[in-house]
Parts: structure tokens; sequence; C-alpha cells
């Protein structure tokens, strides 16, 4: 039996503003098993480790806990021989970064892509779906521009894919039985089931493509 901390490798991260900093907190998760097979203890057992539990955990959302966007580090409480080939079973305590957010919470995107029922936005390292019912007023989807428009004073204004757009959390799904039926915009038969962590709105003034109120 042995105790060993091990915080992650350096590598890149998205910088966090202050003001953004109360959507994301650490999360001690207890009882965690890896087993490691004799190639991988061979190469780099904690490097295979950190393999594992990235690949387990990272960008993927934790019930009523939020999203997974880093394992910071994780502890070795218990390491021992599983069976006859020499196969490695580590119990950890692993802690991570979640991100979640709240209803009526500012964000901004990019609009990643859209169809009939909405737009896909990009927060870098997860996407929100804003439906086109909870756009601006009297917004439209036009299918032959395949794109949504806001029609304000006489003028016609374009959410175009790769626009920055401002919008608020509506509705949080931290529940892997939530979906949201999005319609294929080329086969408008194929209705593949995307699941969404946030579903935002855009339905006030000061929402929506940012240069509009910039201008």
């Amino acid at each position: 039996f042995f105790f060993l901390m091990i915080r992650r490798p350096p590598r890149s991260t998205q910088s966090r503003s202050s003001a953004a900093s109360d959507v994301y907190k650490r999360q001690t998760w207890g009882k965690e098993v890896v087993v490691l097979v004799p190639s991988e203890v061979k190469l780099d057992n904690l490097g295979a480790i950190w393999t594992k539990l990235h690949s387990r955990y990272l960008f993927k959302i934790l019930d009523e806990e939020g999203l997974v966007v880093d394992v910071v580090k994780f502890e070795i409480n218990e390491s021992v021989v599983v069976n006859g080939e020499g196969d490695l079973q580590y119990k950890l305590t692993v802690e991570l970064l979640l991100f979640r957010s709240y209803p009526e919470e500012l964000l901004m995107g990019t609009i990643k892509s859209m169809n009939s029922t909405g737009l896909i936005v990009s927060l870098d390292f997860m996407d929100a779906f804003i439906p086109g019912t909870d756009l601006l007023p009297d917004s439209f989807y036009d299918p032959g521009e395949r794109t949504w428009i806001w029609p304000f004073k006489g003028k016609d204004f374009f959410y175009d894919i790769g626009e920055t757009i401002r919008f608020k959390t509506k509705h949080v799904n931290l529940s892997s039985k939530d979906v949201v039926e999005e319609t294929d915009g080329n086969d408008p038969t194929k209705k593949p089931s995307i699941r969404f962590m946030i579903i935002g709105r855009g339905n006030q003034d000061g929402l929506g493509i940012v240069r509009w109120w910039e201008s």
C-alpha cells in the first residue's frame, strides 16, 4: 500500500477571466480504478494513467455536476497486481475541473452551424444550442439562404456562420437522458439525436450578433 499524488503535466489551457470564474469548480472524484496491462506499465505507467483518465473524463458531462474541462491531478491510493498476466490495478482519487452554466447567465460564442431548428454555437470546448423560437422577435429561417434572419425596421440582419453571438443560458442539461433533436439541414428526413449541455436564448435587446449592437 502506498499514497502518491500526481499533478497533471503542464499543457496549454484556455485562459479564464475572473468574471467567469464562478462557472468553474473543482470536484474530487474518489474510488476511481484504472487497470494497466504490462505493455502500458513498461512504457510509462503515470503517462498511461493520464491517458486513461483523459479518455474517461475530458469533455464528458458528469450527471448533475457539469462538463469536465480538465483533469487537474490524481492521487494513487493503492496499487495491486490483479491477475497472473501482470496487470496492475490502481485505486485513485481524481480532481477534476468542471464547467457549468446557470439560467440567465450571459455567454458569448461563435455560430458554428444552423438549420430550421436553430443555431449551434461553439464555446470552444463545447457547443450550445439556441432554438429558432428563442432568437430575436420575428426571426425566421430562410431555406434558400440556409440562414436565420432578423427583420428590423425594414432591414434584414443575418445570423451568419462565424459571427460572434451574445446570448443567455435558458436551460442547463446535466443528465445523460436529456436530448435535443436536430434536423439535418441537408436531409430533412434525417434526425440524429444530439445532446447539448446548454440551451440558450437570444430574444431580447442586446442579445444576438455582437456587431449589430456595436454599430
